[in-house]
């Protein structure tokens, strides 16, 4: 057991070490650990913008029983065509543009959900935001495909599930927490505000990881600081 735990965390270092020299993965990573911090805690706050966040304490009027159903569903319509619109997308604009758009878009629509009207606003809203989303993390789970060389592959994109699926329960339960405080329609208003403003900060100031997102020319070459890294691992799958 002991064994193969080591054998786990040096497969898993390797793949960090890899993924570092290849700027297309390294970016795509750094990318979707941000949006799992800031934006992807959209999805388990969903029950609680339904029950909580719809109630008027005006009016007493609140989204009812069935609310957080029709969110789900509406994120679930989203998601589905989001990801029959990447393809075509994709291959208009080029990957590096469809992966910034869906960047610039996923947190815009956030915005637009924490402050839409009523259950029927926040719900077309949602449907937005899955769509948004989608395109992000397929976009960036592509990026990788395409950059990481074939042996390595497997273990880089383990790196990009880690950092999605560890990353995003600390960013939920940190919003969590403030929403109870303050709202969780503001939360998630002020969430899509400041990952927009960290996307086009990126744009900004660190383009080269925007533009690394592209497609590679030739997708079996890779950095010859990746190389070694490669060939240090004996017996590496993809």
């Amino acid at each position: 057991g002991a064994h193969t735990g080591v054998g786990m965390v040096r497969r898993m270092a390797e793949g960090a070490r890899l993924a570092a020299a290849i700027p297309g993965c390294r970016g795509a990573i750094v990318l979707i650990a941000v949006v799992a911090l800031v934006g992807s805690p959209f999805i388990g706050l969903i029950p609680a913008v339904a029950v909580v966040g719809l109630h008027s304490a005006h009016t007493g009027a609140h989204g009812g029983a069935g609310a957080p159903s029709v969110l789900v569903t509406g994120r679930g319509i989203g998601a589905v065509a989001g990801a029959l619109a990447i393809a075509p997308l994709a291959a208009a604009l080029g990957r590096r543009r469809m992966v910034t758009a869906a960047l610039m878009a996923f947190p815009s629509a956030l915005v637009l959900y924490g402050v839409a009207p009523g259950l029927w606003g926040t719900a077309a809203a949602i449907v937005v935001v899955g769509g948004c989303y989608i395109g992000v993390l397929s976009g960036l789970n592509t990026v990788i495909q395409l950059h990481a060389p074939e042996a390595a592959r497997g273990r880089i994109l383990g790196l990009y599930m880690m950092a999605l699926g560890t990353i995003y329960p600390i960013g939920l339960l940190a919003q969590g927490a403030i929403a109870g405080a303050v709202g969780v329609r503001l939360v998630t208003t002020v969430s899509g505000a400041l990952l927009l403003a960290v996307v086009a900060a990126v744009g900004l100031w660190r383009t080269r990881i925007l533009r690394a997102l592209d497609d590679p020319h030739d997708p079996t070459r890779m950095p010859a600081g990746a190389v070694g890294a490669a060939g240090a691992v004996p017996g590496a799958v993809g």
